[in-house]
């Protein structure tokens, strides 16, 4: 018997013996071939190459509203340098506390922890060979301004 029939007997036997009367022992002690005999090459004949999910790391959980540029930039040099990009965390995400405010436009902005501005920590991070994201929020409060008491 194969190995696809013995799955088969299996599910059958599992799953309706019980309902139909299915004498389970005598399918197992009787009419199974034992695995060693089923098996006769290895299931996965090759490695398949995966790729691993997406991985990052943010600020909350490390600095909540305590970031500022400089931080930013060194967690950037370490993930880098510690091998965290080689081994696939290729985002670092900037979350709440870096929020000055909307202008006219609804448009946020940085507050003075990020003097030159969110721009250019992009294109710091990203000249390390890492992707940027940032915390956004559609509102005018953020988890900061509620748990932390950011202005």
């Amino acid at each position: 018997m194969g190995f696809k029939k013995f799955l088969i007997y299996s599910l059958v036997a599992v799953l309706l013996g019980p309902i139909v009367g299915m004498n389970t022992n005598k399918i197992y002690a009787d009419e199974i071939t034992p695995m060693a005999e089923v098996i006769e090459e290895p299931i996965v004949e090759e490695a398949v190459e995966s790729k691993p999910p997406v991985m990052g790391w943010a600020s909350w959980n490390a600095f909540r509203i305590g970031l500022n540029e400089e931080k930013i930039k060194q967690q950037t040099d370490l993930m880098v340098s510690k091998g965290l990009l080689d081994a696939g965390y290729t985002y670092l995400n900037i979350d709440d506390g870096y929020f000055g405010g909307r202008d006219e436009n609804g448009v946020l902005y940085a507050n003075e922890k990020f003097p030159s501005g969110m721009k250019h920590m992009a294109d710091y991070i990203h000249s390390k060979g890492m992707k940027a994201g940032i915390y956004t929020d559609a509102g005018i409060k953020r988890c900061a301004s509620y748990w932390d008491k950011d202005p």
